[in-house]
């Protein structure tokens, strides 16, 4: 949102993207940021290898100390790959504002099933903001 709002700005997409490259965002993240376009991020699959051979150590030890009782991995659960490689799929090249970017939408208040709140007069009701439940209201 604040790629969009510097956009409306007038500022320079080259502007962005350069602000993007010196804080050490990759390349291809600062040109899917600037696009709109969702990058997900990706697990580490050496992280979760780790855990399962530390997990199953620990069952095998349980094991070995139990008269009553054998312990195993379920390697699925605890490293559940194909269903975090289809949640990466199905959010790769996503686009952030599919239907263009209104900031006065961005902040309103929804009901349940996602619609926006209207006030009486018609217009959108936001949600309060930091000030407005910290700050107490004045009267005239």
């Amino acid at each position: 949102m604040k790629i969009k709002d510097f956009q409306m700005l007038d500022l320079d997409e080259d502007e962005i993207a350069d602000i993007l490259k010196d804080a050490n965002v990759s390349k291809k993240l600062v040109n899917n940021l600037v696009d709109g376009v969702f990058t997900p991020i990706n697990y580490s699959k050496p992280r979760f290898e780790r855990k399962v051979k530390t997990i199953e150590k620990v069952a095998e030890d349980k094991t070995k100390n139990s008269k009553n009782y054998s312990y195993f991995l379920n390697e699925d659960f605890v490293f559940p790959q194909d269903e975090l490689d289809d949640v990466i799929d199905s959010y790769e090249d996503k686009e952030f504002f599919p239907d263009g970017y209104e900031p006065a939408k961005a902040n309103a208040m929804r009901d349940a099933k996602g619609n926006m709140i209207y006030d009486e007069r018609g217009n959108i009701k936001n949600k309060p903001t930091f000030l407005d439940k910290v700050v107490p209201k004045l009267k005239n």
